[in-house]
């Protein structure tokens, strides 16, 4: 697995198209409709957020059968909301520090990428619990598709790990 798409593919495999109360994969924007809605930020967005927002307009994927990070050697973050393009693009343009936030978490931990003069097809991911301010961080992956990459990778290993133990206790 080398692409987002791919690895957002592998994802969309675990989540439900939506639960009794509400969607857990929104469906995927139009490009057109994407420019639109960026239009308004002093900054251009790499292409891989473009490919995330074709995907879906928001996810909820705190179900994902994550592994332990004691369990797992390869440094993966587990995500639990992808923002709608709505709602990061409002997020934004209040921090007004050219940061674009992608995931959210109920502990205000927050994962995000920075905007450019001119459109990447890839930027660096941040994350963070405090100000968003990425001028005092390392990036925590090199791009979205790593991350989504290595969070893929973590889910795999999970659901290979509870599938070796169902067939183990199922033997008698």
């Amino acid at each position: 697995m080398d692409t987002l798409r791919e690895a957002l593919d592998f994802i969309s495999d675990f989540v439900p198209l939506s639960s009794i109360n509400y969607p857990l994969l929104k469906v995927g924007l139009e490009r057109e409709n994407i420019e639109q809605q960026v239009s308004v930020l002093p900054f251009k967005l790499s292409e891989e957020v473009y490919e995330l927002y074709q995907w879906s307009n928001g996810a909820f994927l705190g179900n994902l059968p994550y592994p332990k990070k004691s369990n797992w050697s390869i440094h993966y973050q587990p995500i639990f909301n992808i923002l709608s393009l709505e709602r990061a693009i409002e997020i934004a343009r209040s921090w007004g520090n050219g940061s674009f936030p992608l995931t959210e978490e109920e502990s205000a931990y927050i994962c995000f990428t920075v905007g450019n003069r001119e459109q990447q097809r890839t930027a660096p991911i941040f994350c963070s619990d405090e100000s968003c301010d990425r001028h005092n961080q390392t990036p925590c992956f090199e791009s979205l598709t790593s991350m989504m990459i290595q969070l893929v990778e973590a889910v795999n290993y999970q659901t290979n790990l509870l599938k070796n133990r169902t067939v183990y206790s199922d033997d008698p």
